[in-house]
């Protein structure tokens, strides 16, 4: 039935298509619901309490729509109460007529009262959240956290572990046999055997830190990003503003992982292979922005908005900065952050050891050209 209700509110006001939800709906119901039930409690109290307390449930009724459904609703529980309070319950009945001065100025006082104590309700609701969500997260994080831990152990003792283990093994069976020549077949599982732990190892550190952050600056490490993601079949954009150079290492850091998280939320869940990235400087701040033309989602659905956008935002605010995520069903997602740069002294370009090989584009030059996969 809401959602019927929602779909017809939206059709008759076109301008309030991105407002209107099931879940909107809902709340204004509630609210509707604690107004009836404040008139419905004002008139089982009639015997006993005087007609100048009229207005106690209403306040109280206010209260509570605004703790539980928010500001919007306890304006309509404030709307509907009082106007039949007034008609059933505060004389003259069935008119809107309010006989006497002070008789007006205790209404109005009264409606203002309960106007602030909605704004108050409503703060302490926003509030609410917030902490409930940063509580949220900081479980995730730590969930996060111990798998990241469990996860690299598993890596080295799977991984860079058994061939060492097995290069030890092979190397102590040559150490039994002095007067014995060593076989070529033994150096040569012997050096496969490291060179796959060497392989491992790198392999585990850069999913802990890429080590392309220490070597080159902002833009030829996106570049490197980039070229990963369409390695993988993905087709990204990318533009990158070269003035910015090489930045402190934990700005640099949170512009590189938000693009990462970002473009595989875009592989993941946006339905589409296509991104674009763009990391530019604008009025003395740094914009870094990446894009799809995806199914997108709906912001109001907090189970879709997971833990790897909220994990984006917070790792833009540990910096300094501010995030925001658009997106719309049917409408893709673009995810925007601004950053605050340091001074223009640490900005300067600086010049990369890095060598590209003969048969591909340099990184440095792959800007602002498509990428594609292969």
């Amino acid at each position: 039935m809401r959602r019927q209700l929602a779909r017809r509110l939206r059709r008759h006001w076109p301008a309030w298509q991105r407002v209107i939800t099931s879940a909107a709906v809902d709340r204004y119901l509630i609210g509707l619901v604690i107004a009836i039930t404040a008139v419905a409690a004002r008139g089982l109290a009639s015997p006993w309490m005087p007609v100048g307390y009229a207005t106690v449930p209403l306040v109280f009724a206010v209260a509570v729509a605004a703790a539980l459904v928010g500001f919007g609703p306890s304006m309509l529980t404030l709307v509907v109460g009082a106007v039949w309070l007034k008609l059933l319950f505060m004389g003259p009945r069935w008119s809107f007529v309010v006989p006497g001065l002070e008789n007006r100025i205790t209404m109005v006082t009264v409606y203002l009262g309960c106007v602030l104590v909605a704004l108050l309700f409503e703060r302490m609701r926003l509030l609410m959240q917030d902490l409930r969500a940063q509580r949220e997260l900081l479980r995730r994080l730590l969930d996060v956290q111990e798998r990241e831990k469990q996860h690299l152990c598993n890596e080295f003792h799977d991984g860079l572990v058994q061939y060492a283990v097995g290069a030890r093994m092979l190397l102590e069976g040559c150490q039994t046999r002095r007067n014995a020549p060593i076989e070529p077949s033994v150096i040569d599982t012997v050096i496969d055997y490291l060179r796959r732990g060497i392989d491992d190892g790198r392999r585990a550190i850069r999913g802990i830190r890429p080590a392309i952050l220490d070597d080159c600056d902002l833009s030829e490490a996106i570049a490197d990003l980039v070229d990963h993601f369409c390695s993988g079949g993905m087709e990204v954009y990318c533009t990158c503003d070269q003035s910015l150079g090489r930045l402190p290492n934990e700005l640099q850091m949170a512009v590189y992982r938000v693009v990462q998280e970002a473009l595989s939320n875009v592989r993941k869940h946006s339905g589409t292979l296509a991104a674009r990235v763009s990391v530019t400087r604008l009025a003395g701040e740094m914009v870094v922005e990446v894009s799809d033309e995806g199914r997108g989602f709906e912001l109001r659905n907090k189970r879709r908005a997971g833990f790897g956008l909220r994990g984006i935002v917070e790792r833009i605010q540990l910096v300094g900065g501010n995030c925001e995520v658009q997106s719309r069903p049917g409408g893709g997602t673009r995810v925007v952050a601004r950053l605050p740069l340091p001074a223009a002294a640490e900005l300067r370009p600086r010049a990369s050891s890095r060598t590209a090989k003969p048969d591909r584009l340099p990184v440095a030059e792959a800007f602002g050209v498509l990428a594609k996969p292969g």
